[in-house]
C-alpha cells in the first residue's frame, strides 16, 4: 500500500547520525526536548533519520553496555575505597552507587523514549500524502462495535524473559566484580524488576484494553468521543519484542488533547501524558500484545465513526 512520499527524504543509518552531528548543539538539546515539528524541513528530516537511527536494536544495547559499565565500574571505585576505610564511609558509597546505577537505568529509558518522541513529533509533518488510507481490511465484527483484549498469555512470556535476562545480567556482574559492588547491584537490578512486574501488572489488568463503537473509542478508564479525536495515525514501533513480526501503534490524536487528559485521574492520567508526550495522542496502543491488530482497529474506527475521522499510516518506512 501506498503510505505517501517523504519530503524531504530523510536520511538513515550512518548518513544520518553524521547530519545529526553536523547540526549546532542547541538545535540538537531542542530537538530532543521539544513536542512540537522543527519548522525547518530539513532540519526535521535530520531528526527522523536519527531518531530512527539510535532506535535500531544494535546501537540501543550498544549504548546500554555503555553506560552499564561505566557505573559499575564507578562503583566499585565507591566502594572499594569505601570499604578500605577512605575518607567517604563504606555507609554512604554503597546507598551512592544504588542511586546511580538506578539513574544509569532511568537515563537509558529516558533517552529512548526522547528519540521516540523526536520522531513522532517531526514525521507526520514530513509525508506529503496527508490523506493517506488505512489498507483495505475489512472491518471486524462485520462493522459493529469492536472489543480488543490483551492476550495476556504473550505479554507474560515477554515480561518473564526480560526480567530473567535482567536476573542474569545482575548474577552475570555480582560474578565478575568485587564483593563490595554485589549489594548496590543487586538492590539497582531489583527496583528495574519491580518496574517491571509493575509495568506487566499495568498492562495485563483485567477488563478489555480497548473498545470502539458508535460513540467513541476507550482504553480502561480514557474516554474519546467522535468529536474528540482529531486523526487516528498508524505509526511503527521500533522497540521489538519477541516474534510476530512488525509491530504497530496505532495512536488517536486529541483535536484538545488537555480537554481529554484533564477529567482523569491517577495511573490513568499519568499514562495519558505520557503518551501525548511521545506519540502526539493521549491514547497510543501497541497492537502486538493484542488479539486485533492496528489495521482491524483502523477499519472499526472508519465504520464505527462513519468516515468522519481520518485515518494516516505513518509506517512506511
Amino acid at each position: 500500500m501506498d503510505t505517501g512520499e517523504w519530503t524531504p527524504g530523510i536520511p538513515a543509518g550512518r548518513v544520518a547520525v553524521r547530519a545529526w552531528k553536523d547540526l549546532d548543539r542547541p538545535v540538537r538539546r531542542e530537538l530532543l526536548r521539544s513536542r512540537r515539528p522543527h519548522p525547518d524541513p530539513m532540519v526535521a528530516a535530520v531528526a527522523v533519520g536519527y531518531a530512527r537511527a539510535m532506535q535500531e536494536p544494535g546501537r540501543r544495547i550498544g549504548a546500554a553496555l555503555r553506560n552499564s559499565t561505566a557505573a559499575v565500574a564507578l562503583i566499585g571505585v565507591l566502594t572499594t575505597v569505601g570499604a578500605a576505610g577512605g575518607t567517604v564511609p563504606l555507609a554512604v558509597t554503597l546507598p551512592a552507587g544504588v542511586v546511580l546505577l538506578c539513574g544509569v537505568m532511568v537515563l537509558s529509558v529516558r533517552q529512548v523514549l526522547a528519540h521516540v518522541r523526536m520522531e513522532h513529533a517531526n514525521a507526520p509533518h514530513l509525508l506529503a500524502a496527508h490523506g493517506a488510507d488505512p489498507p483495505p481490511v475489512a472491518p471486524p465484527d462485520g462493522g459493529g462495535p469492536l472489543v480488543v483484549q490483551v492476550e495476556r498469555g504473550y505479554v507474560a512470556t515477554v515480561y518473564g524473559v526480560s526480567i530473567a535476562l535482567i536476573v542474569a545480567g545482575g548474577v552475570l556482574v555480582t560474578l565478575i566484580t568485587d564483593p563490595f559492588v554485589h549489594v548496590p547491584v543487586i538492590a539497582a537490578f531489583g527496583v528495574f524488576v519491580l518496574f517491571l512486574l509493575l509495568l506487566g501488572w499495568y498492562v495485563m489488568r483485567r477488563g478489555p484494553a480497548l473498545t470502539v463503537d458508535a460513540g467513541g473509542v476507550e482504553s480502561r478508564n480514557l474516554r474519546m468521543a467522535w468529536p474528540d479525536v482529531a486523526e487516528v495515525r498508524i505509526v511503527r514501533q521500533r522497540m521489538t519484542m519477541f516474534g510476530r513480526g512488525a509491530r504497530r501503534v496505532i495512536v488517536f490524536v486529541a483535536a484538545d488533547p488537555e480537554a481529554v487528559i484533564a477529567p482523569l485521574a491517577g495511573s490513568t492520567a499519568w499514562m495519558a501524558r505520557r503518551m501525548e508526550g511521545v506519540y502526539g495522542g493521549p491514547l497510543a496502543l501497541d497492537d502486538q500484545i493484542f488479539d486485533h491488530d492496528a489495521a482491524q482497529i483502523a477499519a472499526a474506527v472508519r465504520a464505527c465513526s462513519h468516515g468522519t475521522v481520518p485515518i494516516r499510516r505513518l509506517d512506511g518506512m
